[in-house]
């Protein structure tokens, strides 16, 4: 090999050493600056309860609605049953 030649490969492995370097740093700089979100556990979970109790609330009022409905639905059937007996409607 000849001395242009060792030392145009030095240069390049030089070369490649800091740019490494560089990119090591800027990505240290770049995970440094990030600030972790600080979580509250004990809220996260008192919200979490809150919401399940809400959702438990909800669904209770949802069968309580689809049951009214249901009646309902029943009633309007047998009225109109009785509404044909009587002539009252035609179909």
């Amino acid at each position: 090999m000849s001395a242009l030649e060792g030392y145009a490969l030095g240069r390049m492995a030089e070369r490649g050493q800091q740019e490494t370097l560089e990119f090591a740093q800027r990505l240290a700089r770049r995970v440094g600056r990030r600030e972790s979100p600080i979580v509250d556990v004990d809220t996260l979970l008192a919200e979490n309860a809150m919401l399940r109790s809400q959702l438990d609330e909800a669904c209770s009022n949802f069968d309580k609605l689809r049951l009214a409905h249901d009646r309902l639905r029943a009633w309007g059937t047998k009225a109109s049953q009785v509404m044909r007996e009587h002539g009252l409607i035609q179909d």
